[in-house]
């Protein structure tokens, strides 16, 4: 291989030691290349949540694990894998409310507790993301933190371009 070919080799297996190269010399040839690929996602990762309040700790639990049970099933219904359904963040405290006594002033009270749930569904089946969320809502999740879209095998999408 000659020394210009080589040159053009290393640089499109590398376009970092393209730009790094000095400017050619006379009878030298410098390339930089770049590729786009468009591609539509192929999954959606969403975090629904369920936020719940009770008067003691055990009912916030219970009210709020009932909720995210509903979650579970309604990914099941839509064809989710078990493995692509988990818990993503859990919590619970003390929630507590503002009062104005008659002196003035705001005070806060011991006003029961809040529970939180969040669970990431990865559906593969992007026409069904619409339906998830709503039938979410509609069965009791009142957050949705977010939504991402993403390919299963970006190796691919890089073997593609190149």
């Amino acid at each position: 291989m000659t020394p210009t070919r080589l040159l053009l080799a290393a640089a499109l297996a590398w376009p970092g030691l393209a730009l790094a190269q000095a400017a050619p010399a006379a009878g030298e040839i410098s390339v930089v290349g770049r590729a786009t690929l468009e591609m539509p996602p192929d999954y959606a990762s969403v975090q629904v949540g369920v936020s719940t309040r009770a008067s003691g700790a055990a009912a916030a639990l219970s009210e709020n694990s009932a909720g995210v049970a509903k979650l579970v099933a309604l990914a099941r219904d839509l064809g989710v894998a078990p493995r692509d359904v988990a818990t993503s963040a859990v919590s619970l405290q003390q929630a507590f409310r503002q009062t104005r006594p008659p002196g003035g002033g705001v005070e806060q009270q011991p006003d029961g507790y809040q529970a939180q749930n969040v669970v990431t569904v990865r559906l593969a089946d992007m026409a069904k993301l619409g339906d998830l969320l709503r039938r979410a809502v509609e069965g009791g999740a009142n957050r949705i933190d977010g939504v991402v879209f993403g390919l299963a095998d970006p190796a691919r999408a890089e073997r593609e371009a190149g």
